[in-house]
């Protein structure tokens, strides 16, 4: 959206350097401009950062696997109730 208030506000400036509009046009339209980089650098400055890939151990792993095998099968028989491997330590 911010990209097409860029072009938007590009076009209106070309526009405005051909038909020689005032100077105060020119400078409103550049500052618009400017704003609109300053926007989309905010934007890529605070975007959310993808989340690092931490590999699990070989335990963790092991406990995963079997919490997926035990959803699956509650899924399969229609089980709502917590499971004891989610719910208690290893």
């Amino acid at each position: 959206m911010i990209m097409l208030w860029l072009a938007g506000d590009l076009m209106k400036t070309a526009f405005y350097s051909k038909i020689s509009a005032p100077v105060q046009l020119m400078v409103c339209a550049c500052f618009q401009i400017l704003l609109d980089v300053l926007i989309l650098w905010q934007f890529s400055l605070y975007r959310p950062k993808p989340a690092l890939h931490v590999p699990a151990t070989d335990d963790e792993a092991k406990r995963l696997s079997k919490v997926s095998e035990e959803l699956s099968s509650a899924r399969e028989l229609g089980h709502d109730e917590p499971l004891k491997s989610i719910t208690t330590d290893p």
